[in-house]
């Protein structure tokens, strides 16, 4: 071994000895080949880098140089444990030469330092930043990527004008500005290629007053032009107009017709049928009307498009008269048919019969069927006992009936099943009188009680009241109160003061007057009567408003001072100002 460390260092230099011996201070292995991807550092540990399955390469351990190769792992490939030769072998590694190193083009050896820069270029007045880069072993030290630092100028450029550094120049905010406003203007100072303010034009010009535009026609600022509201009226309306003076671009305004026409009377369409402007058409209710029945007319008048009146037809007809139905049989109009009241009768009754005549579509009478035949006589039931046709029973209306009253009956004979009368009890008795109750109290009867209409009356009212009698549980009279009281007058509330009943007060009709005003004008006396107070007026305080100022341009005039005020805000030579007071 130390046959190989001599070559390494006559390779290498002393220099380059010392480097790679701080490495191995604290690196295990140290390989310098030039397609290596494990690297030793002289501050840290080894880097491990991705390498190519199979690969072999050389390393070594504490001066003892052996081999490794690169195996695959779960997170890829990477090298394998250094493995030394057997001790006492006479096998040697002989180590690669260290390698060069590529940047920007350049190719630096093993060992050789150079300036690198951290930007190609910086502005006007900064200051390149540079580092010593140095190869080692195919890897540079440091991390700027640049050969060349150039430092531009600081000249400045505005709308295709150079501004040289340190110079200035006036800049306008608009290239132009609307007839009546002032270019704004400021000076912009380079510093650096920093052009300081936001303007960006080297001139302005003040644009003349602009015309206006209506209706394809121009009109010069300060001239006028009629315009009216529509291009046309309806027939009976008038054009509206209004005189529209162009200032500096603005028309003012708002009618947009040229020119206003009346248009001539509209006619009416009637059923496909014009009808001219205060002619008139005969019109109908229904285009037919019921055998019997008369055409209902009118005569509908136009008047500028609206038809007077509300019949639609143009023409009316009268039906011919319907035929009627009878038991499936028809029936002429005028002709007649005998029609019975019922399919059949009781023993002892008649048939009933009558004669239908038909009048278009409508048969008289109500009878419907078109025979009639007797029954037989049958028996009566009374309750549930048989009574036989011809025979009698006696009914009484109730089961019994109240105190004072008689019992109520009939006789009543069946005749072929019916039962003349229609009392429907078999007996009937008479029940005691009965008492009266008044407000909880029980009157008796034929005893008597006082009652009142109310149980309290109006300051100013009388208690109303009726005697009521009881007659066999029936309270004669209406009235519902069993006692009676008068109540105080009320008194009155106002802005919440009490005033009371029979007492006035002042009010106001507004809570203050206007300067120059007096509050007696709105002042009335109200007074209190049983809860309800006289007048209107609201309020229980007036005051007269001082006097107020006026507001022109934002500033304030006091009551009777003066102000000068002009027409326009400036005139054009030779027109003066005009003012006024």
């Amino acid at each position: 071994m130390p046959g190989l460390k001599s070559k390494i260092l006559s390779a290498f230099g002393i220099a380059l000895m010392a480097m790679v011996f701080l490495s191995y201070q604290n690196c295990g292995r140290v390989n310098f080949q030039a397609a290596s991807v494990e690297k030793a550092s002289a501050v840290g540990p080894e880097t491990i880098f991705t390498c190519t399955l199979g690969q072999t390469e050389a390393c070594e351990i504490n001066g003892v140089f052996g081999t490794r190769t690169c195996e695959s792992t779960g997170s890829g490939p990477a090298w394998g444990a250094c493995v030394l030769p057997p001790v006492g072998s006479t096998t040697t590694t002989t180590m690669p030469a260290a390698a060069s190193c590529l940047f920007q083009g350049v190719m630096y050896a093993h060992g050789q330092s150079f300036t690198a820069y951290q930007a190609a270029s910086v502005p006007a007045g900064s200051a390149c930043a540079s580092q010593i880069r140095t190869c080692i072993n195919g890897s540079l030290t440091g991390t700027y990527q640049y050969l060349n630092c150039v430092r531009e100028n600081g000249d400045c450029a505005l709308a295709g004008q150079t501004i040289a550094n340190g110079n200035n120049i006036v800049a306008y905010q608009a290239a132009s500005v609307p007839y009546g406003q002032v270019c704004a203007s400021e000076t912009r100072v380079c510093q650096n290629k920093i052009l300081s303010g936001t303007f960006s034009f080297l001139s302005c010009s003040v644009a003349p007053p602009a015309t206006c535009a209506f209706n394809g026609q121009t009109v010069a600022h300060g001239a006028s032009v009629t315009g009216y509201q529509a291009a046309s009226v309806p027939f009976g309306q008038t054009c509206a107009s209004q005189t529209r003076t162009c200032t500096n671009g603005m028309l003012s305004g708002n009618y947009s017709a040229p020119s206003c026409v009346v248009q001539p009377p509209a006619a009416c369409d009637f059923n496909g049928q014009m009808i001219a402007h205060n002619g008139s058409v005969t019109a109908y209710q229904a285009t037919s009307v019921a055998f019997g029945q008369t055409c209902a007319s009118q005569t509908r008048t136009c008047t500028n498009g609206m038809l007077s009146g509300n019949y639609s037809a143009a023409s009316c007809a009268v039906l011919p008269p319907a035929t009627c139905a009878f038991n499936g049989q028809t029936v002429a109009h005028n002709a007649s048919v005998t029609a019975y009241q019922a399919a059949a009768v009781a023993f002892g009754q008649t048939c009933t019969s009558q004669s239908r005549t038909c009048n278009n579509g409508t048969l008289s009478g109500t009878y419907a069927f078109g025979s009639c035949g007797v029954d037989a006589a049958t028996t009566c039931v009374f309750n549930g006992q048989t009574v036989n046709h011809g025979a009698t029973v006696t009914a009484y209306a109730a089961s019994s009936v109240a105190f004072g009253q008689t019992c109520d009956m009939q006789s009543r004979t069946c005749n072929n099943g019916t039962l003349s009368g229609t009392y429907s009890v078999a007996s009937c008795s008479v029940q005691a009188p009965a008492m009266c109750n008044f407000n909880g109290q029980t009157v008796n009867h034929g005893s008597a009680v006082t009652a009142y209409q109310a149980s309290s009356v109006a300051f100013g009212q009388t208690c109303v009241s009726e005697t009521r009698n009881c007659a066999n549980g029936t309270l004669s009279g209406n009235y519902s109160s069993s006692s009676c009281t008068v109540q105080p007058p009320a008194n009155c509330n106002f802005n919440g003061q009490v005033v009371n009943h029979g007492s006035s007060v002042t009010a106001y009709g507004q809570s203050s007057v206007a300067f120059g005003f007096n509050c007696s004008s709105v002042a009335q006396t109200r007074t209190c009567s049983n809860g309800v107070l006289s007048g209107s007026a609201v309020y229980d305080s007036c005051s007269t408003l001082p006097p107020a100022t006026c507001a022109f341009n934002g500033q304030t005039v006091a009551h009777g001072a003066s102000v000068t005020a002009f027409q326009t805000t400036s005139a054009t030579e030779p027109a003066t100002c005009a003012s006024e007071s």
